[in-house]
């Protein structure tokens, strides 16, 4: 099983299936995790939403993807 990795971006950066991950989170997923286009990773809305997201494209102050699947229940 592989790791997910978790990133945080307001209900504001998530429009229909289109996530932007904020800045800092962009940050550690180009930088610190190496991520890039076609990874998955979960992102949560702090609102209680969770989605499974392909990232689409990496650079040094966005991230950008699209939800693959809304997911349910807490998270792991």
């Amino acid at each position: 099983m592989t790791e997910k990795h978790t990133f945080f971006a307001p209900p504001s950066l998530i429009s229909g299936d289109a996530v932007t991950l904020p800045e800092g989170e962009a940050r550690h997923a180009w930088k610190v995790l190496r991520l890039a286009p076609g990874n998955e990773v979960q992102v949560v809305d702090g609102e209680g939403s969770r989605f499974r997201v392909r990232i689409d494209s990496v650079g040094r102050q966005e991230v950008a993807g699209t939800v693959v699947e809304r997911l349910e229940g807490e998270p792991p």
